[in-house]
């Protein structure tokens, strides 16, 4: 019974951290198109924000390797992105919502590997 109630609450866990996820990664999405017509700190201040709360929510629901990336993420974010640097961002956005959607299903994902790539080429860049 006890396996069944905490593989039931892991289950709801899951479901909503993907669901604040999800909104927190179109918000960053939003914010880098914005940014990219109108560059303004604010801009990269929503993803920065977006960001630490994917990094503490991951760490909760034990996704600890979303949270080593949103860290990563985070830490790559300077207050000015060039044109290739948001296209770089939004490729990894897309990777995340990638990995979320195996996430939700309990599989685990090696698209790490790839959006660790990609963020040392944003961290490079900086």
């Amino acid at each position: 019974m006890k396996n069944q109630l905490d593989d039931s609450l892991i289950r709801e866990l899951r479901m909503y951290f993907c669901n604040e996820a999800e909104e927190l990664l179109a918000n960053c999405e939003e914010a880098l198109l914005n940014y990219e017509n109108t560059p303004k700190p604010e801009h990269i201040d929503i993803i920065k924000r977006a960001l630490h709360c994917l990094k503490g929510s991951a760490q909760a629901v034990s996704f600890g390797k979303f949270g080593t990336v949103m860290h990563e993420l985070e830490s790559a974010l300077s207050s000015e992105l060039g044109k290739q640097l948001t296209s770089v961002i939004l490729q990894v956005i897309d990777d995340l919502r990638d990995s979320l959607k195996l996430y939700r299903s309990g599989m685990e994902t090696e698209a790490f590997n790839a959006i660790e790539t990609r963020i040392k080429s944003i961290k490079m860049a900086g």
